[in-house]
């Protein structure tokens, strides 16, 4: 298989379910949400089919997940049936705290043959009875296709959401034993937490992380990006779902104080923290001068993509807010797309994601509802 750049959900889970259905012998998946809707139904019989020919497959579905499987959109998870009062609860604030016209009332569970059969079949094992607070979504396949990606598995991410809304965000594929190992391997030293950003670009990978392995906490993540924030020369493209951490928030302050142009895109209504965005954003743009340009995407941005001098990527499942630098396990895959010719369809992606937006000219024009924006910097420490 060719390796493979992806910028939209229906292009990227047709190439899932290809792989899927010319594994092998072994399928690995880590996923945050797994949504019992088509398009997690689709990918169930994939699994079957494949564990059918007699391909070994491990699914893991972090608990925490079910907080949103239960909240949005079909409201119904394909592996978290019954959860703890407290997820559930954690489900209810998030269910009432952003309605959406047309989501089903109650958190009552169908459980889907499709996800019993699995849970029954004697090739697939499913981890989804704990909380390990490991938002990464990634997937391995004989031991030799990497694809890592910010997509969960639900119809959203597919096609688009109850308001009909379309999702911007991201997959790669990679076919190389060797950076398969080398994926495993940061999975267990905590990623590449320095790497020096070449002038001249080549076919390296590397991984951000933060990970749980062994009972040690890697969590390396905003090392790591800092590290990589702090080289630009000319310029930072970000394409965010959710930003608020501090650190990072004061890097592209100081960056941007420095004469790095720096483009943010990030939702105009994000389906969660839409007013602790916006509190960021306002702070941000009020202490670099209005000299980061910010565009407010109509349609939902929920990549966790950076470029920086155009030449280097990074994307994943990390997003720029305080959860996902302190306490979530995440993954991100950094390289060079232009050496594995995948620059042109980013650049072209980036341009339509700021031809869907709204320029914002100044801090001054940012409103957000401050109690709102408490509430939600409870919630995102919870």
């Amino acid at each position: 298989m060719d390796d493979k750049f992806f910028t939209d959900g229906q292009t990227a889970f047709s190439y899932l379910i290809d792989s899927i259905d010319q594994a092998k012998s072994t399928i690995e998946i880590q996923m945050f949400i797994w949504r019992n809707d088509e398009l997690g139904n689709l990918i169930a019989r994939a699994l079957l089919r494949a564990a059918d020919r007699g391909v070994r497959i491990v699914v893991s579905v972090d608990m925490m997940g079910s907080i949103f499987e239960y909240a949005e959109e079909s409201k119904q998870s394909f592996f978290h049936h019954s959860i703890p009062m407290k997820l559930k609860f954690g489900a209810w604030l998030l269910n009432h705290g952003y309605p959406v016209k047309g989501k089903p009332s109650g958190f009552k569970q169908k459980v889907s043959a499709l996800s019993k059969a699995m849970s029954d079949h004697d090739m697939i094992t499913i981890l989804a009875s704990t909380l390990q607070k490991n938002h990464s979504k990634y997937m391995v396949i004989d031991g030799s296709l990497l694809i890592i990606s910010g997509m969960n598995i639900e119809y959203k991410e597919w096609k688009h959401d109850l308001c009909g809304r379309k999702y911007y965000d991201y997959m790669v594929a990679f076919s190389s034993r060797a950076k398969v190992e080398q994926f495993y391997q940061s999975l267990q030293n905590g990623g590449d937490v320095n790497r020096s950003l070449s002038d001249s670009e080549n076919s390296d990978i590397d991984f951000i992380v933060n990970v749980n392995h062994e009972g040690k906490s890697l969590f390396n993540a905003k090392t790591s990006l800092l590290d990589r924030l702090n080289q630009a020369k000319t310029s930072i493209d970000i394409v965010m779902a959710y930003i608020g951490d501090q650190d990072i928030l004061n890097a592209l302050t100081h960056l941007s104080q420095q004469g790095i142009k720096i483009r943010l895109y990030i939702p105009e209504a994000a389906n969660l923290q839409n007013d602790l965005n916006r509190y960021y954003l306002k702070q941000l743009m009020r202490s670099t001068e209005n000299r980061i340009d910010v565009y407010l995407c109509k349609n939902m941005i929920h990549g966790k993509l950076i470029l920086i001098d155009n030449s280097y990527l990074t994307f994943g499942s990390l997003n720029l807010n305080r959860q996902a630098m302190n306490l979530l396990q995440e993954t991100n895959i950094g390289f060079y797309p232009k050496s594995f010719g995948m620059l042109s369809a980013l650049k072209e992606n980036i341009m339509n994601i700021e031809k869907d937006s709204t320029p914002i000219g100044s801090w001054r024009s940012i409103e957000y509802n401050k109690t709102r924006c408490r509430l939600e910097k409870v919630f995102e420490a919870l």
